[in-house]
């Protein structure tokens, strides 16, 4: 026999889904702030309800507000593009009621996974607002510098190379935010939201790279090193690849002279 899942919303919508007999239901409210929610949704019977609803987006930080509204026996999970918003108490230890307020980062397309684990009747408030536009389309051209050659620095055999970029404070730091909604770099499950990476002036190859800067005037950290007596390339150039808005800015080309 069918059952029933009741998903509650301006249109009164009715969906059936196949399982045990379910009443879960999603009421949702106007909020000229949000991209998503504020939306309520009820624990029925039976198994665990899930709902999966998507929303859009302009790409770049939000907020996910969840809220149990203090009801009894409230549990679940919240999954936002595959990053955990809320866990099941079972994993958090936590008890009494939970309001949580989570920094997210939004995609144009952005899907969520809501399972709600808790006593029959209980809710959770899902409401997901959208900050300021992030994306920074007409930043200046960085302005690549060379700041100092170490000639087989401290008997290591390379040379290292140390670079700058003399307009960083044109920057805002949050291009160079953690952000572990991004793709990670290797290990690295925080890496920074933009890369730095420096090729040859000349055959555009790749030289080095960096996924961890915190902050803009990291930039002028930068390096590369080379065997100490191999001649460098003429110039070099860098990029910043901004993931989360895809934007790439690429510097002036820097000539390079010999150690």
């Amino acid at each position: 026999m069918k059952s029933y899942q009741k998903v509650i919303n301006p249109a009164f919508s009715l969906l059936l889904i196949a399982g045990t007999l379910s009443l879960a239901s999603v009421l949702v409210f106007a909020c000229t702030d949000c991209v998503f929610g504020p939306s309520i949704y009820v624990r029925g019977q039976g198994g665990p309800s899930a709902f999966t609803p998507s929303f859009t987006a302009t790409a770049g930080p939000g907020v996910a507000d969840l809220n149990d509204l203090g009801t009894a026996g409230a549990d679940g999970s919240v999954t936002l593009n595959g990053v955990t918003l809320m866990a099941p108490r079972a994993v958090t230890g936590e008890v009494g009621p939970r309001h949580l307020t989570v920094p997210v980062t939004l995609l144009a397309n952005n899907n969520l996974v809501i399972k709600l684990t808790g006593k029959k009747g209980s809710k959770l408030q899902v409401t997901v607002t959208q900050t300021a536009s992030p994306c920074y389309p007409h930043l200046p051209q960085p302005a690549l510098t060379l700041l100092n050659v170490a000639v087989n620095e401290n008997g290591s055999g390379f040379d290292y190379y140390y670079l700058g970029v003399a307009n960083s404070i044109d920057y805002p730091d949050a291009l160079f935010a953690s952000s572990p909604d991004l793709p990670p770099c290797g290990l690295n499950t925080s890496a920074s939201r933009t890369w730095v990476y420096i090729y040859n002036g000349v055959n555009n190859s790749y030289i080095y790279g960096f996924c961890a800067l915190g902050a803009a005037n990291d930039m002028n950290r930068i390096w590369f090193a080379l065997p100490t007596g191999t001649t460098p390339p003429s110039s070099v150039y860098i990029t910043l690849t901004d993931r989360l808005c895809n934007i790439i800015y690429t510097s002036t080309s820097l000539s390079l002279p010999s150690p």
